[in-house]
C-alpha cells in the first residue's frame, strides 16, 4: 500500500509540476518573434526571464539586428537562453551555457530548458533565413 501511495504521490507532483512551473510565451522584438518555455521550478533564477534580458533582446533586434549577421557570441549564465535565441535568430551563431542545476522533482536542468526553448524556435530561424 505505502509503495503504491508513494508512487501516486510522486505522480501527483510531477503532474502538479509540469501544470504550474512551464510556462511558454511569444515575445516580438521589432520583427524577431521568438517562444521562450520559463520553468521557475528548476531555479527561480535562471528558469525565468528578466526584465533585463527583454531589454537586451529589444536592442539586439532593433538597431543591431543587421549586424548580427555572421557574427559569434558565448552567452555565460543563459537561463532561458533567450537573448542567445534572439541573437541566433537574427543570423548570429554561438553557445548559451548555465550551470546544469536540476529540478529534482523533474529532474530537468537550465540546458533541457534551453535546448527545449532553442527548439521552438528552429522553425522561425528558417523562415527569416
Amino acid at each position: 500500500f505505502f509503495c503504491k501511495m508513494r508512487i501516486f504521490l510522486k505522480l501527483l507532483f510531477f503532474a502538479l509540476n509540469l501544470l504550474f512551473c512551464v510556462s511558454i510565451q511569444t515575445f516580438n522584438f521589432n520583427r524577431t518573434k521568438v517562444k521562450i518555455g520559463e520553468n521557475p521550478c528548476i531555479t527561480p533564477i535562471g528558469g525565468v526571464i528578466w526584465d533585463g534580458s527583454k531589454i537586451l533582446c529589444d536592442y539586439l533586434s532593433g538597431v543591431h539586428q543587421k549586424s548580427l549577421k555572421g557574427k559569434r557570441f558565448l552567452e555565460l549564465g543563459g537561463g532561458t537562453g533567450i537573448c542567445g535565441i534572439v541573437a541566433w535568430l537574427n543570423g548570429a551563431n554561438g553557445v548559451i551555457t548555465d550551470m546544469d542545476r536540476r529540478d529534482l522533482s523533474s529532474g530537468k536542468s537550465l540546458l533541457d530548458l534551453m535546448r527545449e526553448n532553442v527548439a521552438l524556435n528552429e522553425k522561425e530561424r528558417g523562415r527569416m533565413g
